[in-house]
Order: structure tokens, then sequence, then C-alpha cells
């Protein structure tokens, strides 16, 4: 009589797929941010970049921002989120900036 009882192991790999974004919040800016909207439009003055917050669901996910210094008309500056598992999903926030004016650094 067999009183133990069977263990069976199984290797997978458990690492998050989740790369949603919370908010990403502008200093001086409102987008109004929607994680189901992939683009923004945003006009600036004579800033050469922007603070710029992102907030991630998930605490092992990662971000990026690209393109956010020496902001011109048409710029685009890109956030990048990446899930533990390397998913990644991407925002683009398209910058609008009046001609003739110069830049603060």
């Amino acid at each position: 009589m067999n009183n133990g009882f069977k263990l069976d192991l199984y290797s997978s790999d458990l690492s998050s797929e989740n790369n949603n974004v919370s908010s990403i919040d502008i200093l001086g800016h409102g987008i109004d941010f929607d994680p189901n909207t992939n683009e923004y439009e945003i006009s600036i003055g004579d800033e050469y970049a922007l603070v710029i917050e992102v907030l991630l669901e998930d605490p092992k996910a990662k971000y990026v921002i690209e393109g956010n210094e020496n902001l011109k008309d048409g710029s685009v500056i890109k956030v990048t989120s990446t899930s533990e598992s390397g998913y990644t999903k991407e925002y683009k926030i398209n910058v609008q900036k009046p001609k003739g004016l110069s830049i603060k650094k």
C-alpha cells in the first residue's frame, strides 16, 4: 500500500505580459490620457523638452521616452512600454509649436 502522494512539477515562464500604461501626464499640458488611444496632439510654447510622467499597471514593466528634446513643430515624442515578457506598446505625442519661437534650455 502506497500512502504517499505524487507531485508533478512543470517549468513554465510566468513572466507578465502586462505592458499597459495607467497614465501619461505632461507637466503644464493636459492630454486626457486614454490607454486605448495611441496618438495625441499637443501644442507647446518655447519648451526645449517636456516633463513627462508615465505610470504603468505592472511594476515589473518598463518604459522608454524618445524624442523629448530639442522640440520643434512636427516633433514626435514616443512612449514605449515593455512588459516583463517583452511585449511592447507605443504611444505617440505629436508636437505643434508656433513658428518663430526660440527654444529655452
